[in-house]
């Protein structure tokens, strides 16, 4: 009979694993052999069956923590990771579950992304190899973006004033800020493994595909929401400052490849959107100008977005003509 601590009871006839005991026996279900039962075998059943029985908790308490985040309910997630920390304190998935837990907890009163990235660290500390931080860096980028797209939500359904406008724009920073600070992470964590370092062995996260989509999908939805805003300002005939058109400028700037030419025929309409609002914009804040050195600027940055926008045009046109 093949025993050991972290291994299967085997039969040597068969190698079957259908083993069952019975009176002072250990019998094969399969061939019926039948092995004396010492001992010391019996002790090794014994921790074989807490060690089983401890990692199928582990595995019902993760089951049970992703189930609840899945729902809605993160606080019920974040206290199934703590069980399966006291089973096991170096548990990957449950130092990343509680962080995303916390992070979802968010208000807009109350965003508690910080509170979540020092579990992050140690989820990402407490992987096995770089193929397993790789596969739980997807997933706290993944879950940072979904959180995003929750908040600025929220964030937009209370924006009615140029003033609250600025709030919404230092709120998005912010957000930003956040994918930055969990990327320095990423690349942290990949310099700790030694056999990596030399190599110098990391990735871009943001360039994979899954965390392009959604990056896409957040910076598509600012402006989205961003666009009826704008107009309010341009209605009233307010202005907003340089700071806030060039910080309008960055996010259109995150869906314009480096060429024209690989603009997405998908992002031509709120591309041109964007355009038409810079451009008012800038035609307002050009009233005020207190240099001829910006007006000069100022104007090239008009002629730019005209020409953008003229850009798209064809690209609808000849898209219309096939």
């Amino acid at each position: 009979m093949k025993i050991s601590r972290f291994e299967t009871l085997v039969c040597d006839v068969c190698g079957s694993s259908d083993i069952a005991i019975n009176n002072g026996y250990i019998e094969c279900k399969s061939c019926h052999t039948k092995y004396k039962l010492d001992e010391l075998t019996h002790k090794l059943i014994l921790e074989q069956s807490e060690e089983e029985r401890q990692k199928k908790r582990i595995e019902d308490y993760l089951l049970q923590a992703k189930k609840a985040h899945s729902l809605g309910d993160d606080q019920a997630c974040i206290e199934y990771c703590d069980k399966v920390l006291k089973l096991d304190e170096n548990n990957a998935e449950a130092y990343l579950y509680r962080g995303i837990g916390i992070g979802y907890l968010s208000t807009l009163i109350n965003i508690r992304i910080n509170e979540k990235f020092p579990y992050i660290l140690f989820a990402f500390k407490s992987a096995n190899n770089m193929s397993h931080l790789d596969e739980l860096a997807d997933k706290a980028y993944k879950s940072l973006y979904q959180l995003f797209i929750l908040l600025n939500k929220k964030k937009l359904e209370i924006v009615n004033s140029k003033e609250s406008f600025n709030e919404y724009l230092t709120f998005v920073n912010e957000l930003y800020r956040y994918v930055d600070q969990l990327q320095v992470m990423y690349i942290s964590s990949v310099d700790r493994m030694n056999q990596y370092k030399k190599k110098g062995v990391y990735r871009d996260l943001s360039q994979t595909a899954n965390i392009y989509s959604l990056e896409h999908m957040f910076k598509h939805e600012i402006l989205n929401k961003s666009i009826s805003c704008l107009n309010k300002f341009l209605e009233s005939k307010q202005t907003l400052s340089i700071d806030q058109i060039e910080f309008i400028e960055t996010m259109l700037n995150y869906l314009i490849p480096k060429t024209y030419e690989h603009i997405r025929l998908k992002d031509t309409y709120l591309i041109q959107n964007i355009c038409r609002i810079l451009m008012d914009l800038y035609h307002i804040y050009l009233v005020d100008v207190s240099s001829n050195e910006e007006e000069r600027i100022v104007k090239q940055k008009i002629q730019m977005y005209e020409e953008l926008n003229e850009y798209c045009d064809s690209l609808m046109h000849s898209y219309a003509d096939e």
